[in-house]
Order: C-alpha cells, then structure tokens, then sequence
C-alpha cells in the first residue's frame, strides 16, 4: 500500500485548516479501492466521511501501522476523527468515496460515480 510517495511539506498548523474536499485515489478518481492522504482537522471533531456505493471491508492504516478496519453497506457512511498531520492509507474491497468537511444543510454534493458492473 505505501508505494506511493507523499512529499514532506511545513505546513502552519491552524485548527480550522480542513479543507472541504472529496479526496482522489492515486488513480485521479473521486471512486475508488485504495486512497492515501494527510489529514488535517479539529482533533476534536469527526469530519472526515467515507461513503460506500457497494459493499466495503474498509482498512484505515496510519502511518505508525495503527489501523481501524469496518464494513459498510451500499450507500451507507461512516464519520470518522483522525489525527491530524498524520498520513492515511485506506484499502477498501469495494468502491468507497472519501470526503472532509462538514457538508452542511440537510443536502450536498457528491460526485457521480461511474456505473458499477
């Protein structure tokens, strides 16, 4: 999983710096099986979503090996706390999307996955 590499970069830490985004495999996909990014966000808050469009046996590993492993059903999500500055592995043996930032209002945005055969 770690045979990408993620560059060092001094970054100023603030406690509102979590950018609202969906993150992107390494393949340039919203969609995807395997993701890796750092993370950055209020320690105290759980802002970070993975989304399932099927079924998903989800691995987060952070970069001391710590991991946290679920599953998620068809268009189901987890919300999730990770340490920041930290740098993450996610494996998933089904489709996943992850997202940070609260999405805000009862409604949001989430990019269209490609049709699943």
């Amino acid at each position: 999983m770690w045979e990408h590499q993620v560059e060092s970069i001094d970054v100023a830490y603030r406690e509102d710096s979590l950018p609202q985004t969906f993150y992107i495999t390494p393949n340039g996909s919203y969609l995807g099986k395997e993701f890796m990014f750092v993370a950055s966000q209020d320690p105290a808050s759980e802002s970070y979503y993975i989304f399932a469009v099927e079924n998903a046996d989800v691995t987060i590993t952070r970069e001391d090996d710590a991991k946290n492993t679920f599953r998620l059903g068809p268009n189901t999500h987890k919300q999730l706390s990770l340490k920041a500055l930290s740098v993450y592995g996610v494996e998933s043996m089904g489709n996943i999307m992850i997202q940070s930032g609260w999405p805000g209002g009862s409604s949001f945005f989430i990019p269209s996955p490609p049709e699943v055969s």
